[in-house]
Formats: structure tokens, C-alpha cells, sequence
């Protein structure tokens, strides 16, 4: 996989995390100010911050699966030989695959049901739900690919301690 496509992925992914994070701060702190004021701002206001989380978690994974900052089963296979922390390595990233694969075809079938229902969050000015869940079909890919390029990377060059 290109390493440029990859470097493209994850300052996206960053970028629309930090964002998404962004806005739910100025979201949070605008409420705040409001309700000290003794405004009253609507029902908007907690389905947005939920969603722009919720979207901001999504997003932010796939970098962070890119980084190696999740906490995996490292923490078990780091006293085995370097040759079954290489094997350790291969199955966990492919069952995650796999897995990731499932909730995908999952998150579109839901997605799915949600459009052809015509679900829509009325506290939000009416947004169509299936657009609030598109998040997580996107993020989803995001996070195989990475899971992929690991893969690509230990099968190719041996097993690093920061592959």
C-alpha cells in the first residue's frame, strides 16, 4: 500500500478528529455560557456533543491504530520469543480485520435500514440518522486499512519493536 495514501488516511483522520473535538468544546463552553446567562439553548445541544463524540472517537482511532497507541495484548505477548510476538502480532491484526470486516458490513446493513426507514433526530433540525451513523461505516475502513498496512509492514520487513 502507498505509504503517501497512508500518510494522506491518517492527517484526514487526525484533522477531522481534532476538529469534530474542537466543535464539541465550542459546543459545551457556548451552552455553558448560555445556561450561566439564563438562556435556555434547546434539545440540539446534547444530540449534537454526543454525535460530534462520537464522530471524533471514530475518526480518531484509525490514527491511533496507525501510532500503535492502543492498548492491546502486548501487554501478554511481550514475554514470548520475538518469533511468536511476530506470530502473536499477525493473528491479532488479522482477527482484527476480520472482525473490523463484520461490524462493517454490520454498521452499512444498519445504516441501511435507518435510510430506507426515513429515521430522523428531531432535536437535531431534522437530520436523517443514517447521516449521523455514516461515521462509523467510513471510520470502519479507515481502520482496516491501517490494520492492513500493519500487516503489510510485519510480513514484509520481519517484526520490529515498533512495527
Amino acid at each position: 500500500m502507498p505509504k503517501k495514501l497512508g500518510s494522506i488516511f491518517y492527517r484526514t483522520e487526525v484533522g477531522i478528529s481534532s476538529a469534530l473535538m474542537f466543535a464539541t468544546v465550542v459546543i459545551t463552553t457556548y451552552n455553558m455560557l448560555m445556561r450561566w446567562l439564563g438562556f435556555s439553548v434547546g434539545d440540539w445541544f446534547e444530540e449534537s456533543v454526543t454525535t460530534l463524540l462520537s464522530w471524533s472517537v471514530f475518526f480518531g482511532i484509525g490514527a491511533c491504530i496507525r501510532d500503535k497507541r492502543l492498548v492491546v495484548v502486548e501487554v501478554l505477548t511481550q514475554y514470548f520469543s520475538e518469533k511468536w510476538r511476530r506470530i502473536a502480532d499477525i493473528l491479532i491484526t488479522v482477527v482484527s480485520i476480520l472482525l473490523f470486516s463484520l461490524l462493517w458490513l454490520a454498521s452499512l446493513q444498519l445504516s441501511a435500514k435507518f435510510y430506507e426507514a426515513g429515521i430522523v433526530v428531531y432535536t437535531m433540525f431534522n437530520i436523517p440518522v443514517y447521516l449521523v451513523m455514516s461515521c462509523i461505516p467510513v471510520s470502519m475502513i479507515l481502520w482496516i486499512y491501517h490494520l492492513m498496512e500493519h500487516l503489510m509492514a510485519i510480513s514484509h520487513s520481519g517484526w520490529r519493536q515498533d512495527a
